[in-house]
């Protein structure tokens, strides 16, 4: 399944952006709604956490589980991506005052073993 498909089953803006993310040790992908506030200075952007994606199930975002929220760091920077292929790179220290842990994660694929019911079809 694709992962616009997958976005629209559940709901997902396309105008949201998303970055890699783990929670509790799964990997997945984190929304964001952008969001433009107008103040007397000029116009503010920040982003609004939505839900995460994590092998096909959505989790709303809540304060309870910021702290196991970790997000993906590649050299310094984060790198969101929208679903057109846009993306948007933020310093690490754009970061400092959020709850979420802060890793690179491995570029390495682990080895996965088959599930005990696992059927090979030819």
């Amino acid at each position: 399944m694709l992962l616009v498909d997958i976005m629209k089953e559940n709901n997902i803006s396309q105008e949201w952006i998303f970055t890699h993310a783990r929670l509790h040790g799964k990997e997945g992908i984190f929304f964001f709604e952008p969001v433009l506030v107008e103040t007397e200075d000029g116009d503010e952007q920040s982003l609004d956490t939505k839900c995460i994606l994590v092998d096909d199930a959505v989790f709303n975002y809540s304060e309870d589980m910021e702290r196991e929220i970790e997000i993906n760091v590649v050299g310094e920077s984060i790198i969101f991506s929208r679903i057109d292929g846009k993306e948007i790179i933020i310093p690490k220290s754009g970061f400092e005052d959020m709850p979420f842990k802060l890793s690179e994660f491995s570029k390495t694929l682990r080895p996965h073993t088959k599930p005990a019911d696992f059927v090979e079809v030819d």
